[in-house]
């Protein structure tokens, strides 16, 4: 166990993955899940009927995420960018060409 946590405390030291993220997640996911269930139970309703009565939601709920993505890849490249020299941007691309 302690190795298999090694492994992946090394592997998000060498990506340079941010440790608040993880600490959020830790802190906060068990009390959501709690939340979220004891929701369903108090709305009485089963999972399928909310994407049946309600399929608006669920449609602005994939519009945010495909946001959340798309800044994620948007700064994920330009980290990638300033750690190969490049200056990123437009800029960067028209003065290789």
């Amino acid at each position: 166990m302690m190795l298999v946590f090694g492994v992946v405390g090394y592997l998000f030291k060498k990506l340079k993955y941010p440790l608040a993220p993880l600490v959020l997640a830790l802190v906060l996911g068990d009390m959501a899940e709690t939340r979220f269930r004891q929701s369903m139970l108090l709305s009485r309703r089963q999972h399928g009927d909310l994407l049946v009565e309600r399929p608006r939601r669920h449609d602005h709920d994939a519009r945010g995420q495909s946001c959340r993505v798309a800044v994620w890849i948007a700064a994920r490249d330009r980290r990638l960018m300033k750690r190969r020299g490049g200056g990123g941007g437009a800029a960067g691309a028209a003065s290789v060409a």
